[in-house]
C-alpha cells in the first residue's frame, strides 16, 4: 500500500509546484527531499508537453496517446515544422497531464479508452 500513498503525495506535490505554492526559491530546503525532486521533474515534463501543445496549436498537430502495459506513450508531431516528440507517462503522471486544458483537449480520448468498461 505504500505505492498508492506515494503516488497521491507525489500528485499533491506536482500540483503545489504547478500552482506556485511550492517554489524552489521560497522552499529551498524542501527541494532536498527526493520526492519533491521527483515531483519537480514530473512537473517540468508535463509543462514541456503542455507548452508544446499550446505553442503549436495553430499548426497541424498530430497527437497520439497509446496505453501500453503500465504507462501511456504520447507522441506529438508538427509536420510543417518537422518536429516530433515522444514521452512516456505512468498513470498518475498521465492523470496530472490531463488536468491541463491543452492536453485534455488533445488526449482526453486516450483516457476514456483506457478506462475499464
Amino acid at each position: 500500500m505504500i505505492a498508492p500513498m506515494k503516488d497521491a503525495r507525489l500528485a499533491e506535490l506536482v500540483r503545489a509546484i504547478q500552482q506556485g505554492k511550492l517554489s524552489r526559491n521560497r522552499h529551498f530546503e524542501a527541494f532536498k527531499d527526493p520526492l519533491v525532486q521527483e515531483a519537480r521533474s514530473i512537473h517540468l515534463r508535463l509543462q514541456t508537453l503542455t507548452r508544446m501543445l499550446e505553442q503549436h496549436a495553430a499548426h497541424e498537430l498530430e497527437v497520439e496517446a497509446v496505453r501500453e502495459t503500465d504507462q501511456f506513450r504520447v507522441h506529438v508531431r508538427v509536420s510543417r515544422l518537422h518536429l516530433s516528440w515522444t514521452a512516456r507517462f505512468n498513470a498518475v503522471e498521465f492523470g496530472l497531464l490531463l488536468e491541463q486544458r491543452p492536453a485534455r483537449f488533445y488526449l482526453g480520448h486516450a483516457a476514456d479508452a483506457s478506462r475499464p468498461s
